[in-house]
């Protein structure tokens, strides 16, 4: 099933008529305008408790009264009468595979990192969030994205699924343990991408316009390799290439006769969640035009989830100093998306070749070879030896430090027989922009602009970026490097947690241990941040502590002066990847290394990308003058099963006393050990005030008694327990049913430290096709000869009590928060309503939501349509 296409535009949206309140309009521009909420994205958030067309309706009255212009007072009662606060479409959720004491535990050596551990794990309770059934039966009432599986939110003001944070939290999961939440949390992506084509930035509609970096196909991979699943690879690998080949042919953009990619956003206007911002950068633009081209800069920046930052400036001298009047994101060619699409391409073609689709398989190799020459040419500056963005419009790349330019090591997309020089250049420019000095992390650029993905912010995701890169690259200083900004991350975030009790979004480069600032306050939670840290700890526990050691006397080992002599790095030819190397090297690699292994390395001296393995010619501990077989550099080793972080047996120590933050480390300036003298630091952005948080009622889940002889088709239909409908179902049954979308929240948590695997749920999705194709004739034929004529009770909000009540049995600190089911009118069928229509559908635009009633005349109910109305109404404002 596809999503239907905008009469107008011909572009696909995430909305229904409710696009006409949350994602443009005049009621959008007047609220957000009358600086109602000091948080815009508030409003975009609250449930509507009527009807699209009911609300809009209210508001020409409103605007019909001339007591009610200019009047906060007014508008403020209006919105208080027709919308719930933000947060009641969602409940408390226990994931049913948590347990009290995973497995990954056992691999952390240091007590108090272990303690620190077991925090993190309970934080997996308090950010777990399910959709109400009153979303999926009236999902014109809410801006929320329905999915089918429950997930983990990033915490704070986002209560919501977002695209690039959710791949950190999924490995995070996996590394947990919690490998059936790990999958429902993908399975909801591609259930989308089913639909639209693309995952969108969030699980908002009004996101509908642009995405974020496309990190759904490693989020695969890293379930296959922790799991050993490869037929659920095989299984979702036409979904995945959806959303891979939509991507590549939106987002490419020549350089220098090469095909590359960009951030871009097709969506007008000023971004919803951040409405009064945008319109207060635009201000100094004197046109409409330039107003637009704006717009589409500072979404195509969200695009790239580093919202906002100096990397995406570019001034009239087309240099980096500027404001969010000069964000001109487009003329970009960003490193990391380029690397990332590479790696997608490769790992879609491992995946083909799985199932024996070898053209297929070929076309993602030939695609990832235009890549990684690309990269190659146009990214890779020889003169400072590290990568670059590219400027397209003064045609030079940006030669200022942002954490991505090394984001090729974490993608694997650089040539592997040039890692030497490789290191030897970066660990250069490292020093030269003085990287390893900062005692909090490394800072995502270094200029100062007061923008949140400016100095001195350190964000999560980026920490594991370098992290892995450098270690990806193997040779014996970056690995060194690597495992000090590893020891140093997890130092620093550990320290915040004992002063404050709190995981942050993002953490200050300058002091240890210290949460960071930006375009709102720091948000607490904190999904990827913990995702980040259990995975290090999961992988490196045996060697993390929570104090810095003194440095161990002992022999240090010369570095190796055999420099490669492949051919150079700006060679056409295409650079050779961890994968082709091993395949065209390793024979004679192997050949060639005459001197037989040291025992104590255990066969193990390749120079790999995975993390244990050991480094190239690495050093004995009883000798400097032993060496190890140098070797080709190998590819990735086989995945370790999910058993090894598996469900731990050991009896729960659920009494354990959570760590308290310590009043002595809160008073005391903390300052680590043996760290190199800073350069002077750029004037820190002035902290904004915090808002207070507000208060977010229950939704209502309206039950009824309906008599199925006098109800409405519409309301008929959603019974779904006509003899009439399981005929129609019947002659459905030989249609290819989505394999995918297990539901993981039928599964309660009655007990949280119970040791038993979970049983995996799926969602039944016969009722759905069988539904989704009834054409409003057909629906007709079906009821008429309907024999029903008995009352029939829909049961939802009884389903939804009991899961409730067993919800809230025993999961700790977060029980499930009972929906409030009063009498009301039966919801209707939400596939009756198309919140997820059809792509080959021709009645209707984009926002209707009535599929019996095709009104093609009325365009108020289109982003498009309206957007061209509200201009009209404007010019015709001006000319009176």
């Amino acid at each position: 099933m596809s999503a239907r296409k905008c009469a107008e535009c011909g572009e696909v949206h995430l909305a229904g008529a409710n696009g006409a309140i949350y994602c443009c309009g005049t009621l959008l521009r007047a609220v957000q305008m009358s600086n109602m909420f000091k948080d815009s994205k508030y409003f975009v958030d609250m449930a509507s408790r009527y009807s699209p067309d009911r609300i809009l309706a209210d508001w020409q009255l409103f605007c019909s009264c001339k007591k009610n212009e200019n009047s906060v007072k007014h508008l403020t009662n209006f919105v208080e009468n027709h919308f719930e606060p933000p947060g009641t479409e969602l409940e408390a959720w226990c994931p049913p595979d948590w347990r009290c004491e995973p497995a990954f535990l056992a691999q952390v050596k240091d007590p108090e990192l272990k303690k620190f551990a077991s925090e993190l794990n309970k934080m997996w309770k308090s950010l777990g969030r399910h959709i109400k059934d009153c979303v999926r039966s009236n999902p014109l009432q809410y801006s929320l994205v329905y999915v089918p599986n429950p997930f983990i939110v990033p915490g704070g003001r986002f209560n919501e699924f977002y695209y690039w944070d959710t791949y950190w939290i999924v490995r995070g999961l996996l590394y947990n343990g919690m490998a059936q939440t790990a999958r429902g949390m993908i399975d909801n992506l591609l259930y989308i991408v089913s639909q639209y084509k693309f995952v969108p930035n969030g699980g908002r509609i009004y996101y509908w316009g642009r995405s974020q970096p496309p990190l759904l196909v490693p989020m695969v991979k890293s379930y296959v390799e922790m799991t050993n699943d490869r037929k659920y690879a095989v299984q979702v690998l036409p979904i995945l290439e959806m959303e891979i080949d939509n991507f590549l042919s939106n987002h490419a953009v020549q350089v220098k006769g090469r095909t590359m990619y960009q951030y871009r956003d097709k969506s007008n206007g000023p971004r919803p969640e951040s409405f009064r911002e945008d319109v207060a950068s635009a201000s100094g633009f004197a046109t409409n035009t330039e107003k637009e081209e704006h717009y589409s800069h500072l979404k195509a920046a969200c695009e790239s989830g580093m919202d906002f930052s100096s990397r995406w400036f570019v001034s009239d001298c087309g240099n980096n100093v500027g404001t969010l009047a000069n964000i001109k994101t487009t003329w970009i060619v960003p490193v990391d998306l380029n690397c990332i699409l590479f790696r997608n391409c490769k790992t879609l073609a491992e995946f083909n070749s799985w199932m024996g689709n070898t053209d297929r398989a070929e076309n993602y190799r030939m695609i990832a070879g235009n890549l990684i020459k690309a990269i190659t040419a146009v990214l890779w500056n020889e003169e400072r030896g590290v990568w670059f963005d590219y400027d397209l419009k003064n045609k030079v790349p940006r030669d200022y430090f942002v954490a991505t330019n090394l984001s090729p090591l974490w993608a694997r997309a650089y040539p592997i027989n040039n890692a030497d020089k490789i290191t030897e250049s970066l660990m250069r420019y490292i020093e030269e922009n003085k990287l390893d000095s900062f005692p909090g992390g490394v800072p995502h650029t270094l200029s100062n602009t007061g923008e949140q993905w400016d100095y001195p912010n350190v964000w999560p995701p980026m920490m594991h970026v370098l992290i892995e890169g450098l270690n990806n690259l193997g040779t014996p200083q970056a690995k060194e490097l690597s495992q000090r900004w590893r020891d140093r991350w997890v130092r620093s975030n550990y320290e915040a947690y004992k002063k404050t009790g709190f995981m942050y979004e993002k953490y200050n480069c300058e002091v240890f241990g210290s949460g960071g600032s930006g375009e709102y306050v720091n948000q607490t939670g904190f999904g990827w941040t913990n995702g980040v840290l259990i995975e290090l700890l999961a992988k490196y526990g045996q060697e993390l502590t929570a104090k810095d050691p003194a440095d161990a006397a002992g022999c240090v080992c010369p570095e190796d002066d055999d420099k490669s002599t492949g051919k150079p790095i700006v060679d056409e030819e295409c650079p050779i990847t961890s994968e082709a190397y091993l395949a065209q090297k390793l024979e004679k690699s192997q050949a060639a290394c005459a001197t037989p292994v040291n025992a104590e390395c255990n066969g193990n001296g390749g120079n790999t990308g995975n993390a244990g393995n050991a480094a190239n010619a690495q050093e004995t501990e009883t000798g400097c003058s032993v060496m190890c077989c140098r070797t080709v550099y190998e590819e990735e080793e086989e995945p370790a099963l999910i058993e090894s972080f598996a469900t731990s047996e050991q009896e729960c120590q659920c009494g354990e006393e959570p760590i308290k933050p310590d009043p002595v480390a809160k008073a005391q300036t903390p300052c680590p050990p043996q760290t190199p003298p800073q350069a002077p630091c750029p004037p820190k952005a002035q902290p904004q005030v915090q808002c207070p948080p507000k208060a977010q009622p229950q939704a209502q889940c309206p039950t009824s008694t309906v008599n199925v002889a006098t109800a409405t088709a519409e309301t008929r239909a959603s019974i779904a327990i006509c003899p009439v409908c399981h005929e129609v179902c019947d002659k459905q049954e030989k249609r290819e049913k989505p394999p995918i979308f297990s539901l993981a929240s039928a599964a309660e948590c009655a007990d949280p430290c119970k040791a038993s695997e979970p049983k995996p749920i799926e969602i039944e999705m016969e009722d759905v096709d069988c539904l989704l194709d009834l054409t409003p004739s057909q629906l007709e034929e079906a009821t008429a000869a309907c024999p029903c004529d008995t009352e029939v009770v829909n049961d939802g909000c009884a389903e939804a009590q009991a899961r409730s009540a067993e919800d809230g049995q025993d999961c700790g600190e977060s029980p499930s928060v009972a929906p409030d089911c009063s009498v009301g009118p039966a919801p209707p069928n939400p596939m009756l309503r198309k919140v997820f229509p059809l792509a080959d559908s021709t009645t209707g635009n984009c926002f209707d939501a009535k599929p019996q009633e095709a009104n093609n005349d009325d365009d108020d109910h289109c982003i498009c349509c309206r957007a061209k109305a509200d201009a009209r109404a404007e010019n015709q404002k001006e000319c009176n």
